[in-house]
């Protein structure tokens, strides 16, 4: 069975493509092979992952800019390769642009896979809707709020977004390896932010968050990613002189070791899907303050705190302060793997549930 993969935001160190990376690496059927569309220039480290699983990425960069140019791309692609089943990864009914073009080069199976609550484009996503719904054949969800937000009434096949727990389990070596890089003291407490630089992350709101915590304790913020609106931020850091507190560490292999380093976690996105960031931090054993935009299915482990963006920076700083575990991280890691795997979120049951979603409706089709 052939299955190409569709992601239609840039391949790189986000949210979506670490769940399909994920998936890719971890699928056991042989029978099974999947290739990728990326929308962007890849790092060869995404190359690889394909090629080690017998899979390539074909690169298209015209999606919204040139949609006509992009489906006609995808459509000799598909045809080119006689894919079986076209799974696209996005947020919004814009994904009828792929299930469209998989349609014409006469693919069948035809998944939309959702990974957001709401999304940036609504008056496209409206428009787009109707054809969203005569092509579609295939729905599969990262939560069930993501799956409502996509599809409605209608059915879909919940793929949690599943984690390697033993990657992401406190590790105090790493956490003295981290600390002393960036020479930070261990006195400092240190608040962690993980994700891509935009507007969902609403990170101005969390520099403002930092910024009232350095009113009361001493502290050094990470904040690992890259996006468009790193330089908005950094300019936010400057402009609140905490410039020598605030650590941009950039776009990582490493997370894992990096959230052992920090004490404590804030996400202030004004909307998710399903954060897989959110399932490896808790894995870690961190206390995690979150915006309540956030679906409450992913407090896995009694862990995450959900507060308003309506409170005031000053109330969130005082609830992170308080909630900073001082306790035995390792034996909190150690119950929090336990809980996300027992909740379903081992990556090893996810591949489970997706290969045999793959093989029965690519028989019925057939």
């Amino acid at each position: 069975m052939k299955v190409l993969m569709i992601n239609t935001v840039p391949m790189e160190k986000n949210g979506i493509t670490n769940v399909i990376c994920n998936l890719v690496t971890n699928v056991n059927n042989e029978n099974i092979q999947i290739d990728c569309v990326a929308i962007n220039d890849v790092d060869l480290s995404y190359k690889n992952i394909f090629k080690k699983h017998g899979g390539k990425i074909f690169v298209i960069p015209q999606r919204l800019s040139k949609p006509i140019a992009y489906i006609k791309k995808l459509v000799s692609i598909i045809k080119k390769n006689k894919y079986d089943c076209i799974h696209a990864h996005g947020n919004s009914h814009t994904l009828a642009l792929e299930l469209f073009a998989a349609k014409i080069a006469g693919c069948g199976f035809r998944i939309a896979h959702s990974h957001s609550t709401s999304c940036k484009y609504k008056a496209i996503n409206k428009l787009l809707t109707p054809l969203f719904w005569l092509c579609c054949t295939g729905r599969i969800a990262c939560s069930a709020e993501s799956g409502k937000w996509m599809f409605g009434k209608r059915k879909f096949l919940i793929i949690n977004n599943g984690i390697n727990t033993t990657k992401f389990k406190f590790d105090l070596n790493k956490r003295l390896n981290i600390k002393n890089i960036y020479s930070i003291n261990e006195d400092l407490i240190v608040v962690g932010h993980v994700g891509e630089f935009n507007n969902v992350k609403n990170q101005s709101f969390l520099v403002s968050v930092f910024s009232e915590i350095l009113k009361k304790k001493n502290a050094v913020l990470m904040m690992v990613g890259k996006g468009n609106q790193e330089k908005a931020v950094v300019e936010k850091v400057e402009s609140l002189g905490i410039k020598d507190n605030v650590i941009f560490v950039g776009a990582v292999d490493n997370v894992s070791d990096y959230l052992s380093a920090f004490d404590v976690i804030i996400m202030p996105s004004f909307f998710e899907g399903f954060p897989l960031t959110l399932v490896e931090e808790q894995a870690s054993g961190l206390s995690c303050f979150v915006s309540d935009c956030i679906t409450k299915e992913t407090n896995l482990t009694g862990n995450v705190h959900f507060l308003s963006l309506k409170t005031s920076e000053s109330d969130w700083a005082s609830a992170v302060l308080e909630g900073i575990y001082e306790g035995n991280r390792s034996a909190i890691s150690e119950r929090s793997i336990e809980l996300i795997a027992k909740r379903g979120y081992s990556i090893q049951n996810e591949i489970c549930k997706l290969e045999n979603y793959y093989i029965k409706n690519f028989k019925s089709i057939k």
